[in-house]
């Protein structure tokens, strides 16, 4: 891990382990120069902590040039909790996992604020929003945008089609295959 870290050019990575579940947490910010850092909190299993810990620095890398793109004043940052299994927490078990990652969030006081990625959602959300104030994409029940998990995917598709048109003359997806 050691090379990893010190190869990459972010600012910061707080890493902590919860040893109830065995997960791992790392928070990656890559950049905090138009502001506090902001990204997604992944929870998945990894082969390996390195791998966890790569993904998290070049999702907070990538954040950081999207936010720059458009001048939104957040840096980049990004969240893995890296389960010691393949199996997604769920009841009570994942209400203190959350918790857990809530707390370590707020450990940081408001360098990083977090919001759903892959395998948490905006319900999860308000979950860690009971330990921190350092969250977006609440339920709109909680104040919150919702899921923004719909919005995401019209984007994606506007840049496939864009990617097809720069590259084709034609943003016709009709005969293409894209592979993720």
């Amino acid at each position: 891990m050691q090379d990893l870290l010190s190869a990459w050019d972010g600012e910061s990575v707080s890493i902590h382990r919860d040893r109830e579940s065995g997960a791992w947490m790392f928070i990656c910010v890559h950049s905090t120069r138009l502001g506090s850092a902001a990204g997604g909190t992944r929870m998945k299993h990894y082969p390996r902590l390195e791998d966890a810990l790569a993904d998290g620095m070049r999702l907070a890398e990538a954040m950081s040039l999207k936010f720059a793109s458009v001048e939104f004043p957040h840096g980049g940052g990004k969240a893995v909790i890296a389960l010691p299994t393949p199996d997604i927490p769920q009841g009570e078990a994942r209400r203190r996992l959350l918790h857990e990652y809530g707390a370590f969030v707020n450990s940081l006081g408001g360098l990083y604020s977090c919001a759903p990625d892959m395998n948490t959602s905006a319900v999860d959300m308000d979950v860690i929003a009971e330990v921190t104030p350092y969250v977006f994409c609440k339920t709109e029940a909680a104040g919150g945008s919702g899921d923004t998990a719909p919005d995401t995917a019209v984007g994606v598709l506007h840049g496939i089609r864009a990617t097809c048109r720069y590259a084709f003359g034609s943003d016709d997806l009709g005969r293409r295959t894209v592979l993720a």
